[in-house]
């Protein structure tokens, strides 16, 4: 096989150009390489030959480093198994950043160079950028890559996350009488905003059956079985739990669809206000919303330091924003336009007077607490087996992994027990009652 000098019209570059049988498709072909050393290119053309030996073999090959980074992320984001439409979106945003400024496979392969990239985009974004929309949407990205074919092994399958140097928010639980105004609050908004389907039912949904927010969204109507909401089994380390639901949220879920024309069993079992499908993101903000604005009902003072009619959803719209927004066209005359400037200047006083208060209940509660909660109720009146069950937690211990029979836990207890705490039926408050004192020696030492 002896090459040919060329030289690149276009570039200048200078290189060798090869007349070889492909393997793969058993037909002459070409291959220049642009090496200006025949030795060079000599090696660059039997390493050539030999990926394409391993693709006729159906082997793992070196091609993939060649591949330009937009291309992996494409194939990526299509080809892979990817728990959600919402997640799929999320990864495909976070990598088409690319922050790092990769532009071929090969570059991954460079770890020393991209935690070099990491540090300085660490002093700029922060380290909770670049452990989640960096480091963790790469390393997926690259395990996947790997188990196709597409890299001969997984270039980050070594590469260590930044160490926390801050630590990881702590989710907290709510208090009953806590989530109780939650929901009263999501009632008000509700009808403040003239919603057509309310917002409570999809929360109480979240809490009663334990489930990750995701996947009891994503549920359709037809997963609405007579006592709990049959969800998929899950994927990988991502288990899904029997969702068992009390009798009287089954009827309230029933009336809640009867609010609905004519609704087909494909549709999503819980809707927005406009009836379409839940975004997780849109659900997330909603969920925040009606969190200030319970935190401003239950700090609220008694006194109008104000003097005038201001609303409290105004000034928990105006702790979220960060500024003060008032619907309406703009006042024009002088004494309207004092009047608004008036209202601001008071929503504003007390937006900063109730911020620490609010920012302290809101604080630690996303909407995973939910997931959470459920679980901190539940323990008060069951055993681990059943909320486990409910909720889809799998243990790390040998005798849950290894013998565990689910045919013999009833989860059903678990969504019994929450509901019941919801309603006000059973306390978490535990009874002081004087115990018995119990004597160690036998009945003749007693007397």
């Amino acid at each position: 096989m002896t090459p040919k000098k060329v030289v690149c019209k276009k570039s200048g570059r200078k290189g060798f150009k090869y007349r070889y049988m492909d393997p793969v498709i058993r037909k002459r072909d070409f291959k220049t390489i642009y090496l200006s050393d025949v030795r060079d290119a000599n090696k660059a053309m039997q390493l050539f030959l030999e990926s394409r030996e391993k693709l006729k073999m159906g082997l793992p090959d070196n091609s993939g480093w060649q591949l330009l980074y937009a291309k992996i992320v494409e194939r990526f984001v299509k080809e892979s198994m990817i728990s959600s439409d919402a997640r799929r979106k999320c990864l495909r945003q976070y990598l088409d950043a690319n922050p790092l400024e990769l532009e071929v496979g090969a570059e991954l392969s460079q770890m020393g160079t991209l935690t070099q990239k990491c540090h300085a985009l660490m002093k700029t974004h922060g380290e909770g950028y670049v452990r989640k929309r960096v480091q963790q949407t790469l390393k997926q990205m690259t395990t996947w890559a790997a188990s196709v074919g597409i890299f001969p092994y997984d270039p980050l399958a070594t590469w260590k996350k930044f160490p926390r140097t801050v630590e990881a928010p702590k989710k907290r639980a709510w208090q009953p009488d806590e989530l109780r105004s939650f929901l009263d609050a999501a009632d008000e908004l509700d009808q403040i905003h003239n919603r057509r389907f309310p917002s409570r039912i999809i929360f109480i949904g979240l809490l009663i059956t334990g489930n990750r927010p995701g996947v009891v969204l994503r549920a359709k109507i037809a997963d609405l079985d007579t006592n709990r909401l049959v969800l998929p089994s899950g994927s990988g380390k991502k288990r899904n739990g029997m969702a068992t639901i009390p009798v009287e949220f089954r009827n309230q879920l029933s009336e809640y669809l009867q609010l609905r024309d004519k609704p087909d069993s494909k549709e999503t079992l819980f809707v927005t206000s406009t009836g379409k499908g839940i975004d997780l993101r849109n659900i997330q903000d909603l969920y925040e919303q009606i969190n200030t604005y319970t935190g401003v009902l239950r700090h609220w003072p008694e006194k109008d330091f104000a003097n005038l009619a201001v609303e409290p959803v105004e000034v928990a719209a105006a702790i979220r924003l960060g500024r003060v927004k008032i619907d309406g066209a703009p006042p024009r005359s002088l004494e309207k336009i004092a009047k608004k400037n008036a209202r601001i200047e008071a929503i504003q006083r007390l937006a900063e007077m109730l911020r620490p208060d609010v920012e302290r209940f809101t604080k630690g509660r996303p909407l995973y607490s939910l997931r959470m909660t459920h679980r901190m109720w539940a323990s008060r009146f069951v055993n681990g087996d059943c909320f486990r069950l409910q909720c889809g937690w799998s243990s790390k211990e040998i005798a849950d992994k290894n013998y565990f029979d689910p045919r013999l836990v009833d989860p059903w207890q678990s969504s019994k027990a929450v509901w019941e705490v919801l309603k006000g039926s059973k306390s978490l408050i535990a009874e002081n009652k004087p115990t018995a004192m119990i004597f160690a020696g036998s009945a003749e030492n007693v007397g």
